[in-house]
């Protein structure tokens, strides 16, 4: 087990945007080119998959594609404690994003003189030029509005130099333009030589701030992408080499009326996740590889296969009961095993390496408890993970987590159940609708918590598929021949195998 003992690059931090291996071991698999040169502009994944990782990157290395200059906001930016969030619309969120841009560009020396001089006086003007959250901004003029407007009988936001009260003036808005006025000042403002991505990740935290019905935050969420899409447009049309990306969760564009017909998604860039890419990461972050680390890449998932060794993984194998079938195809225990109790997601797998890193040791004897110690301390966060993944769906579907975990529960005490079957527990456990059942089904395989197998056969889920084929969910009429089971990571924590 010396391989193991050794330091693994991962760190405690494990969001992507902590992550201090991120630039180091970022793994491409073309996507950025692909992103920049097809000019994309939105990249959709599953939770976890490196939407953030990719926008960090460019951050970091835009200067290596070409682009002359790159930067991350998020909407979180942009939520005060006392927004409305009823009244906070799609045209006032892009109106944020504009000035906020426009802050970057004018720090970063990306706009021609006269737009310079413009934007200087237009953030004086608002006492927005030291302004780096506008959550505190909000607070701020709320206050200075109330305390002013309490002498002067006047209501309405501040206009004026936060840091000069006496200035300030009254007006009915937080911005009296346009979000088309603002996008039209950018064009005039940018240098027409420069060659600028800003990168709105994640657009989808706007429904962690809505107190309103999930289906309005969704249909805002259209409206922005359609906003900023027709927006970069027209920087095009003008000769404005500034593009605007947003990333998103790829579930919801089930979510999201009529998005299936209009070009949102003809613009979009989908991030997926296999086997190959999963054996790549684990080659640019495992110290073994260091010294033949391209030659190893040239095959990842053989190269993978060939070095981690087996004797304790067996043993966790043997205490979980797990079918030998689930396990031959990996030729590793280990691989398996790190296969079937994650998503094969890259930040599933870095908090499973910091998880084992404090517990492998190059010098004395690995014991099983070590793993299953291990495990204790991953589940946690996978659990979580999982929660806050499905909190869409079951706003969405108008059901409950409580009742999801009952359907886990009731699929955990079977190895597999029948189609009938699993559509029975379905409309029992998770109160679906006989119309949402099928639905209910085809996203908990997006979601690869299920997976579907024929009678004896290896066990199928959407994240485990091998290189060359992509599994995907047979239609309605060919499920009455299959048998489902729930994933191996939640079973083991719903069966108490890992507590």
């Amino acid at each position: 087990m010396a391989l193991i003992g050794k330091k693994l690059k991962v760190s405690a931090k494990i969001a992507a945007e902590k992550d201090e291996y991120l630039i180091e071991c970022f793994q491409d698999n073309g996507v950025i080119t692909s992103l920049i040169e097809d000019r994309y502009e939105i990249i959709a994944g599953r939770k976890g998959t490196g939407k953030t990782a990719i926008a960090k990157y460019l951050q970091k290395r835009h200067k290596d594609y070409g682009v002359d200059y790159a930067d991350r906001l998020t909407l979180s930016d942009f939520y005060g404690v006392d927004w409305d969030y009823d009244t906070l619309t799609a045209d006032s969120l892009v109106k944020l994003l504009m000035v906020r841009t426009a802050q970057k560009l004018l720090d970063h020396g990306m706009l021609n003189e006269k737009g310079e001089s413009f934007w200087t006086d237009y953030l004086s003007s608002h006492g927005l030029q030291n302004v780096t959250s506008f959550n505190d901004w909000y607070v701020k003029a709320k206050k200075l509005i109330e305390s002013k407007s309490a002498a002067l009988g006047v209501t309405g936001v501040a206009k004026g130099d936060l840091r000069h009260s006496d200035e300030i003036v009254y007006e009915k808005q937080l911005f009296d333009e346009s979000a088309s006025t603002l996008a039209n000042r950018l064009t005039e403002s940018v240098s027409k030589d420069k060659k600028i991505l800003i990168i709105i990740d994640d657009i989808t935290d706007h429904l962690d701030h809505s107190k309103s019905q999930v289906i309005k935050g969704l249909e805002q969420i259209k409206l922005v992408l359609h906003s900023l899409s027709g927006y970069n447009s027209k920087f095009a049309e003008d000769d404005t080499d500034l593009t605007f990306i947003c990333t998103i969760r790829d579930d919801l564009w089930e979510f999201i009326e009529g998005s299936n017909e209009n070009k949102l998604k003809h613009n979009c860039l989908w991030l997926k996740w296999n086997e190959e890419n999963f054996c790549k990461l684990l080659i640019r972050r495992l110290p073994h590889f260091t010294a033949n680390q391209d030659s190893a890449l040239q095959d990842p998932i053989s190269s993978i296969k060939t070095v981690f060794p087996d004797d304790v993984f067996e043993k966790v194998f043997q205490e979980k009961n797990i079918d030998k079938k689930e396990v031959k195809t990996y030729k590793t225990t280990f691989y398996a095993y790190v296969q079937l109790v994650s998503f094969n997601r890259p930040r599933d797998f870095l908090r499973l390496c910091y998880a084992l890193q404090n517990r492998l040791s190059a010098t004395k004897p690995l014991e099983v408890s070590h793993i299953v110690a291990a495990e204790r301390e991953y589940e946690m966060y996978f659990v979580n993970e999982l929660k806050d993944e499905l909190s869409i769906f079951s706003k969405r579907f108008n059901l409950d987590i409580k009742n999801i975990i009952l359907l886990f529960k009731s699929l955990s005490e079977k190895s597999s159940v029948s189609y009938t079957e699993f559509r029975q527990i379905i409309a029992k456990d998770m109160k679906a609708s006989h119309g949402n059942v099928q639905k209910v089904i085809s996203f908990l395989w997006h979601y690869s918590l299920i997976g579907y197998r024929l009678e004896g056969s290896f066990a199928r889920f959407k994240h485990n598929s091998p290189t060359e084929v992509d599994y995907e969910l047979p239609v309605e009429k060919e499920l009455k021949n299959y048998y489902f089971l729930l994933h191996r990571g939640v079973f083991w924590k719903l069966t108490g195998q890992v507590d």
